[in-house]
């Protein structure tokens, strides 16, 4: 997204998917992009770098949505780089390894989550609460007291890749 009017732009019930094909993001706020911009209710899956890259300087949220990425990405689901961001009551879920194409594989098993949020310097304000995933929420906070994170599921299991580098 490249540009929206201040009063922005609401998207209820999309379902957003890329197959690693060009950018291999399924959102992208643009730096250009200085308005309102709401995902509610969304799903967001396929095998992505990213399933949101935040580069602009208005608002966006996310609020109930779904996200899922079926390719073992080091990097995190949603990358904020700019802006302020909200992220409510959304779920970070995970690949399993034992999923064949066009299946679906709902039995326990060892899975691969990436980092769900990464809050790059340069981001003016988050908040991000009430959110779960299949092992938990892990959020990268490079802005300190500028985020609000609170009430999310506490991260369990395996550290994603990206987790294990930064923290060494």
């Amino acid at each position: 997204m490249e540009a929206v009017q201040p009063q922005g732009l609401l998207i209820t019930n999309g379902q957003f998917n890329c197959h690693r094909v060009g950018r291999s993001v399924q959102i992208v706020i643009e730096k250009t992009c200085r308005g309102n911009v709401r995902f509610v209710n969304c799903g967001f899956w396929g095998p992505v770098e990213h399933n949101a890259l935040l580069r602009g300087e208005g608002y966006t949220s996310f609020s109930d949505c779904y996200f899922s990425n079926d390719y073992d990405s080091p990097e995190a689901s949603v990358v904020v780089e700019n802006g302020k961001v909200q992220i409510q009551n959304c779920t970070f879920d995970a690949r399993s390894k034992s999923r064949k194409p066009g299946n679906a594989f709902n039995e326990p098993d060892q899975r691969y989550q990436p980092t769900c949020i990464r809050l790059a310097p340069g981001v003016k304000h988050a908040i991000v609460r009430g959110n779960n995933g299949y092992y938990g929420v892990d959020v990268r906070n490079e802005i300190g007291s500028l985020a609000i994170i609170e009430d999310n599921e506490p991260r369990l299991g395996p550290k994603a890749e990206s987790e294990k580098a930064h923290a060494q």
